[in-house]
């Protein structure tokens, strides 16, 4: 708490001083700050300042796990690929198909940070070019089995309401599914990276 009083002089009076130092220092930042807390609640609890949540507050962006945004995880998954393929030094040319689907399919209840060491463990422990099922890890495997709700019969009907979100579902897959599990193709010919951001 004390450091949360120090915190909103800076953003209150743009002025501050150095530990062990008596020179006040002017300052004029623009500050991003980030937390996976409910801060709201933290400040119902008297946990956080509720006149710094406010001061922090001024322009908030709330960004859903990506097991909420399952056409990120495709673009996640190649991003990383690459990333940890330059610092590995090793070729990889991505996943295969039923690695894809595994990935695609998980809950990721770690976000963003699961998904990228999982990725760089795959191609440590991988002496392949492409990640396959045996890489993943155990927990990811045993989803293996799992499959989807499928929809027969007409896309729409008067009976059926099919949720949107099982819609992108369904789109991504068969994207995947003609392009032989090419992320950068599915994205280019099928434009996930449109429907993700028109969502």
């Amino acid at each position: 708490m004390l450091l949360q009083a120090k915190l909103l002089r800076v953003i209150q009076q743009k002025e501050f001083e150095r530990v062990g130092g008596t020179e006040l220092i002017k300052t004029d930042v623009r500050i991003i700050s980030a937390t996976n807390r409910d801060l709201k609640k933290a400040v119902e609890n008297k946990e956080f300042r509720e006149d710094l949540y406010y001061r922090l507050n001024s322009f908030p962006i709330s960004i859903p796990p990506i097991r909420h945004r399952k056409s990120d995880i495709l673009i996640l998954s190649e991003h990383f690929v690459q990333k940890f393929s330059a610092k590995l030094q090793k070729n990889s040319k991505g996943f295969s198909k039923r690695a894809l689907k595994l990935i695609y399919e998980y809950n990721w209840p770690g976000n963003v940070r699961e998904l990228e060491n999982t990725i760089e463990r795959c191609l440590i422990i991988t002496d392949k070019d492409i990640i396959d099922v045996e890489d993943l890890p155990a927990h990811l495997r045993t989803g293996e089995n799992n499959t989807g709700v499928e929809y027969t019969g007409p896309l729409f009907s008067d009976e059926t309401v099919i949720p949107f979100e099982k819609l992108k579902e369904e789109s991504i897959r068969h994207a995947l599914n003609i392009t032989n599990g090419n992320i950068v193709e599915a994205a280019k010919n099928y434009s996930l990276v449109e429907l993700q951001s028109t969502v």
